[in-house]
């Protein structure tokens, strides 16, 4: 796909992935290019290198790269990053950055998760999960709330936003007002590239950390938002995407309640058919309803 422009010096390299868009964030100034995101083992020399020739930047010029969070379609492209741009500096939240480095971290704390509630990913998602990670890959360090990342002439303020993981950061640019969230608001779930309807749902860690998210998103205003699996939000959608997140969790909080019990596997199938269903991993719904109950 071609490389979209979102204002000057602001790139979405997007792509689909399954049945799902997936945007990497090219961020452009005088004096280095920020990579925002590698995507899963391959994207960088899939997408990410044809979009630099495109642009016609070349890969020296990459000098930041930032991982908005733990999941393989964020973190996956690290080792062809590193190979691309060996002199970038590559970083992430530091408590998410444990996970993102080890994928026996990862597949423990994060995809494994629901093995304590005797629930499991099929064997052909562990396979696609393990390929989609990459080889492990050392950070180079951490980035944290109120960072300033300077490019020359266009410049970033690093923000937390946990929920969807504890450690989850996006990127804010002020001269525009443009913010490069990656997974921290996700509506009512991830929707199909094509439009046909939602995919998978949207599952967070901690709904205090999630609706604080929401809320500092708001008082933020951007007058864009840049996600990893939506389309572009501008103007007034991004108030409407922010109140329809937020909605997800009320209803979300409603359909627990209904199903009156406290037992994530007992609760996921019934609350998922409640919420209008998901056409794909289901089973990442449970995260959320144990972020619920655990909060009680």
């Amino acid at each position: 796909m071609p490389v979209a422009t979102v204002v000057p010096g602001v790139h979405a390299i997007e792509s689909v992935l399954g049945t799902r868009r997936l945007v990497q964030w090219l961020a452009v100034g005088a004096e280095g290019v920020l990579l925002v995101d590698t995507g899963v083992a391959a994207t960088v020399r899939e997408h990410v290198e044809p979009a630099l020739r495109e642009l016609g930047l070349p890969r020296e010029q990459i000098t930041e790269v930032v991982i908005t969070h733990a999941d393989v379609d964020h973190y996956g492209g690290d080792a062809e990053i590193r190979a691309l741009a060996p002199r970038a500096r590559l970083r992430a939240h530091e408590l998410d950055r444990p996970l993102i480095e080890r994928w026996e971290a990862i597949a423990r704390e994060r995809y494994g998760w629901y093995r304590r509630h005797g629930l499991d990913y099929d064997p052909a998602t562990w396979d696609w999960l393990v390929d989609a990670a990459g080889p492990d890959t050392p950070l180079d360090g951490a980035v944290a709330a109120g960072e300033r990342i300077d490019l020359g002439g266009i410049a970033f303020e690093v923000l937390h936003l946990p929920g969807h993981s504890l450690g989850h950061i996006g990127l804010h640019e002020p001269a525009t007002r443009t913010a490069i969230v990656g997974d921290a608001v996700m509506g009512r779930g991830f929707e199909r590239a094509d439009g046909s309807g939602r995919a998978g749902p949207p599952p967070y860690v901690s709904v205090a950390d999630y609706r604080e998210t929401i809320a500092q998103l708001r008082e933020l205003a951007p007058a864009r938002l840049c996600t990893s699996h939506f389309p572009l939000f501008e103007g007034d959608d991004v108030a409407a995407f922010l109140d329809v997140s937020e909605a997800f969790v009320d209803d979300l909080a409603r359909a627990i309640a209904a199903g009156g019990g406290a037992d994530v596997a007992a609760l996921l199938h019934p609350v998922a058919a409640a919420l209008g269903g998901f056409s794909e991993m289901p089973i990442e719904l449970a995260r959320s309803i144990g972020a619920h109950l655990s909060a009680r």
